[in-house]
């Protein structure tokens, strides 16, 4: 490592002095740590427990600024991280990355930008602006479509909410952006698959957790039509208003995507808003599956996010939008942001689109990635964890004791032990073991949810590079655990 003199001036990127220097050393450190303990990683765990590591932590930061270099200090953070480049890295819908995404990231953070105003960026405003144009049209939008980056799927549902229910009220001459709730309870009807984060945000939006009126699904985990149909009726005879409708596309546990087109049929009839929360099906835009989204396109607005199956680092989400006047009832001017004259003088300031201020540029991640890899091979990477789910299920029903619970669309597959000799709550208990066992040696990440009482495995198969033999081993090592799980329960 190249020693620099220690100043002020060394660690801020300017032209003056040895910071640019100072950085290239940082970032060759950083890159050795992902070679070494990201990309060389030989299990996806290091089976670390918090309070060993807690421990570890404690004696770095009272020797802080001692001996410690930067490389070092990374090293001890990253080896025990969980591994998402690994295919036993299985549990959630968290993918490896694209490496020119990773690249992009060094950029976003050495330049800073803030996504709320021109001032505050120059070209990248143009480049977010343009990506959402670019996804208005994979999704099948009109040209008055927009849309803004969010955080991550909740926060673009939540603004979907938000302009849902504002767009209800405006409609009964009530501004409740200025004038707050007047008391009246309404309603949103969606899958009982549905994310948390509806409810949520139906929440904090004043209208409560209850406000959320589920629908049961059919067999294969899609929100059922006629179930929808009689729910809104009893709603509607009970005096109770809807304010908006949401589909799922792609259900956390499932993958499972609600028949968008039949729900925008009924939603056009009745005259209802339709939010479709595709943060993780949206990836299919550029699969040979797209036709899986049919009727994604008379969404009033939508969620996708791209760092779920378009392989984009955290966080990189979007809410869209059919067409820009939807997002009016959120819109401000601010004189020391975003002036009126600026948009009278043609000035783009992307603050009015957002409920956030501050934002980082992480269209820009998208924007390289349509460069390289390209949409084509970006789309066949999609592809590819499709296939893998697929096999995962034939898998799992080639083993008698286990269980295969959906037919899965795309890549999340739930599973579980079957075995006579155990009681729901005995089952329940050996399969969280099972998944607590497999962390701790670090040797595969399993999911685990709830179906009807009955805890099951999940396999959230987000890695394209993941062989049918990878697969196979996975599911023995989950076999085998339960095997010696079954067993120890015996003595």
């Amino acid at each position: 490592m190249i020693m620099v003199e220690e100043s002020l001036e060394n660690y801020f990127l300017t032209s003056s002095g040895d910071s640019f220097t100072r950085l290239e050393d940082l970032t060759r450190e950083a890159l050795n740590c992902i070679r070494d303990n990201i990309v060389n990683c030989d299990q996806p765990f290091s089976g670390i427990r918090g309070d060993e590591f807690r421990d570890e932590l404690k004696n770095w930061i009272s020797k802080a600024g001692e001996t410690s270099t930067f490389g070092g200090l990374t090293e001890k953070v990253f080896q025990h991280g969980i591994q998402v480049n690994h295919p036993a890295c299985a549990a959630h819908l968290h993918c490896p990355v694209l490496a020119p995404a990773v690249a992009a990231e060094l950029l976003i953070a050495a330049s800073n930008y803030s996504m709320d105003s021109w001032d505050q960026t120059g070209a990248a405003t143009i480049i977010e602006d343009e990506i959402v144009k670019w996804l208005g049209q994979k999704i099948g939008y009109e040209e008055c479509s927009s849309g803004v980056f969010t955080s991550g799927g909740t926060q673009s549902n939540l603004m979907g909410m938000l302009l849902a229910r504002n767009h209800f009220f405006t409609q009964r001459g009530e501004d409740v952006g200025s004038q707050g709730l007047s008391g009246e309870k309404a309603y949103v009807v969606c899958n009982e698959h549905a994310h948390f984060s509806i409810s949520q945000s139906l929440a904090l939006l004043g209208l409560g957790r209850d406000a959320a009126v589920k629908v049961k699904s059919n067999s294969d985990f899609q929100m059922d039509l006629t179930e929808l149909q009689n729910t809104y009726a009893k709603l509607k005879a009970e005096g109770c208003p809807v304010i908006a409708v949401v589909a799922t596309a792609g259900t956390t546990d499932f993958g499972s995507i609600d028949p968008l087109l039949g729900i925008a049929e009924f939603c056009r009839d009745e005259d209802l808003w339709l939010h479709v929360d595709a943060a993780y099906g949206g990836g299919l835009l550029l699969s040979q599956s797209k036709h899986l989204l049919s009727g994604l396109q008379l969404a009033d607005s939508i969620t996708i996010d791209f760092h779920k199956l378009f392989f984009l680092p955290i966080s990189c989400s979007t809410l869209m939008v059919k067409n820009s006047n939807l997002l009016e009832s959120i819109h401000f001017f601010s004189n020391y942001l975003n002036r009126q004259e600026d948009q009278e003088e043609g000035v783009l300031n992307l603050v009015g689109r957002s409920i956030q201020t501050t934002r980082r540029f992480d269209a820009f991640k998208v924007w390289v990635c349509l460069q390289t890899p390209g949409e084509k091979l970006w789309g066949e990477a999609i592809d590819k964890v499709l296939k893998i789910g697929e096999h995962a299920a034939e898998t799992i029903k080639s083993y008698y004791s286990f269980e295969l619970v959906n037919r899965p669309v795309m890549n999340s597959v739930v599973f579980y032990l079957k075995d006579k000799a155990l009681s729901l709550e005995e089952a329940n208990l050996l399969h969280n073991k099972v998944r607590k066992a497999l962390l701790a040696e670090g040797k595969v990440v399993l999911g685990q949810t709830e179906i009807a009482g009955r805890v099951c495995f999940k396999l959230t198969l987000m890695n394209p590079l993941c062989t049918e033999e990878d697969l196979e081993n996975i599911l023995e090592e989950v076999y085998q655990a339960c095997l010696i799980q079954r067993f120890q329960s015996r003595d």
